[in-house]
Order: structure tokens, then sequence, then C-alpha cells
């Protein structure tokens, strides 16, 4: 089943300690946010170690889809 819904995030990537088999280094993540069927994408690299990364990546996944919100406005 499909969520009907009008805004999305999603977050993947590597948090650490280790980075990924293909050499990609941890801290590397990818982000992608769906606003009324329009997607958004973004890759950024965070340093400290996984638990900051995390915090780091859910800051910046809700700052950009403030930031999204208020352009689309």
């Amino acid at each position: 089943d499909q969520a009907e819904v009008n805004i999305s995030i999603a977050i993947s990537g590597y948090g650490g300690p280790e980075g990924g088999e293909d050499g990609t280094p941890a801290g590397t993540v990818w982000f992608a946010w769906n606003i009324n069927n329009t997607t958004f994408t973004s890759r950024q690299h965070f340093n400290g170690d996984c638990q900051e990364v995390l915090e780091k990546c859910v800051r910046f996944a809700l700052a950009e889809l403030l930031f999204l919100l208020t352009k689309k406005a």
C-alpha cells in the first residue's frame, strides 16, 4: 500500500564507523524530499561518530524541508 501524503523524507547512507564497500566514506548521506509530487535530492558528508552523524542528518533533513517549504510558498 502507498500512503496518501503531500510530504515525505528519505535518508540513506553510512553513519559509521565504517563506510561503504565501494569506498564511500563514513558520514556520507543521501537525502530526498518529496513535496506535492516534486522530488528534491542532496548528498552531504558529516563528521563525527555514528550518533553525531545521525543527529546531524535529522537536523539537516528538517532544516532543508523548512527551506523547501518556504521557497515554494
